[in-house]
Parts: C-alpha cells; structure tokens; sequence
C-alpha cells in the first residue's frame, strides 16, 4: 500500500480545518493514508472543539486575529510561528479495526509515534526535548485546572524542552479512519506572550538565538521536521509515502477556498 503526502499552501484558518476533515473522510472512505504539511496566512487562533467561544477573552492578546474552531478537542493553539501537520490513517493500519466510534481522541500509539520522531530530531538539532510523562514539571493551570491555551497543558506523549511544551497534537475517529494534526512551536508571539518557542530556548548547537524572527537555522530544518514525521509512521505503519503536487491531488473535488462547515459563525461559536 502507498500513502501520500502534500506540502501545501498557506491558507485560511477554515480552509486549513476544512482540509484536515477531508482527508479523514477520504481516508476513511478509500483506506488510504494521507499526510499534509501546512502554514497558515495570517496569525489564527483555533479552538478546541469543547471550548466555549467566550473563554478566548481570557486571552485580551489574541482579540484581533481570526478565530477557526477545530474538530478535534484540547486546548486553543494560536498559530503564528509554528509548523503543522495532519495525518489520516485508516484503522486497519493501526490495528483498531473497524471502530464505529466517532469519539475525539483514538489512537495513543500513533501520537506518541509521531512526537517519538519529532523528539529525536529535536534532540539531534540541540535541544533536550522529551515526552511529557508524570515525572516532568507539571502544567500551568487556571482556577479550573485545565488552561485555555493548549501550550499551557500537559497530556502523555506531549513534547517538552525543559517546563516548555514546544508540541502537541489532537485526534478525531471517525467509522474507518483516525486523523491527528499538531504544531510545533517555533517562536514567541505577541498574541501568546507567555509561550517560548524553540528559538527562545536553550539550544547546545546554536545557543540562545536572538534575532527578532524566525532564525535561518529552524527555516533550513523544516525539511528534516517533515521527514522525520514521514519516516515515523513509516516505521509504524509500513506504507512508503509519496509526494503530491497539490492540494487537488491531496482531496480531488474539493473547493478549500469556498465556504464549509469551519467557516460558518454558527460551527465557530458554538457552545
């Protein structure tokens, strides 16, 4: 079996969820795995699927930015300096079977398959990343023990330098597939100034880094990031990926720029 992968476009926060559902459903519909490798336009703010609408006014920094609200669960991730993926994986290649389940969340081995890859590579490029596990720093929490900001939680398999997460990812089941999509963060940014990103932390290769943008070293890695994600669910999956040319191929007759579901009022501020 082949799987394949397309290092897409920049697009709009419901373009970017629209895509990520359709994969899933194709996955699911033709047993085929897909991966995709995404940028956002502008600085967006994705909420998890159980979170109120409301709750981003805890966050006064992140007012003025476009709000897209997820399929998957967890905490709200602003994506402004990050690198992001999504997977879909049919369940025969995970050995789940035909679930009929649709809940959120499914498959443990395949996040910690994903981020395993990511931590090595890391650790390979300077930083002493790990996977977050009950022997780390905790969380920082808010008054109801569960932060907004997904940065900001712990959950097992989660990527950490130091008390810093630095890369989570969420999941969605449908009957036949499971999709999981993640950021990793790269940088600080005005709209979460609480959250360092790898190029605010301790490096042992290139030191602290200090210019005021995304620095040449982690934009000439993204090449190694996408391959080390490849090369991980190789490794758990046995299915040789191989590269599209567009988004077209990616998802044939489907129009990512035109309205869906993700860029309705109605889905994004939902309850």
């Amino acid at each position: 079996m082949l799987g394949y992968y397309l290092i897409d476009t920049p697009r709009s926060g419901p373009a970017n969820m629209a895509a990520d559902q359709c994969m899933l459903e194709r996955s699911a519909a033709e047993n085929i795995p897909l991966i995709r490798f995404y940028q956002w336009q502008r600085p967006t703010l994705s909420l998890g699927y159980f979170q109120k609408y409301e709750d981003r006014l805890v966050l006064p920094s992140s007012q003025q930015i476009e709000v897209v609200r997820r399929a998957t669960g967890g905490g709200a991730i602003v994506h402004h300096f990050d690198w992001t993926y999504a997977v879909s994986i049919p369940n025969s290649l995970l050995g789940t079977g035909k679930s009929t389940s649709t809940s959120i969340g499914a498959s443990q081995r395949l996040y910690e398959s994903v981020h395993s890859g990511v931590v090595s590579w890391l650790c390979g490029q300077g930083w002493n990343a790990r996977m977050w596990d009950a022997t780390c720093p905790a969380a920082t929490s808010t008054g109801t023990g569960c932060s907004f900001l997904c940065f900001h939680r712990r959950s097992k398999g989660d990527i950490v330098i130091g008390d810093s997460k630095v890369m989570g990812s969420a999941q969605r089941r449908l009957p036949g597939a499971v999709l999981q999509h993640g950021s990793l963060l790269l940088q600080r940014s005005p709209h979460t100034p609480s959250l360092p990103g790898l190029r605010e932390l301790p490096n042992s290769i290139t030191g602290q880094i200090a210019s005021s943008s995304v620095d040449e070293h982690l934009l000439n890695t993204v090449p190694e990031f996408r391959e080390q994600i490849l090369s991980a669910l190789h490794t758990l999956i046995s299915v040789s990926f191989e590269p599209l040319a567009c988004a077209t191929e990616l998802l044939p007759n489907v129009n990512l720029e035109g309205d869906s579901a993700f860029s309705a009022a109605s889905w994004t501020r939902k309850v």
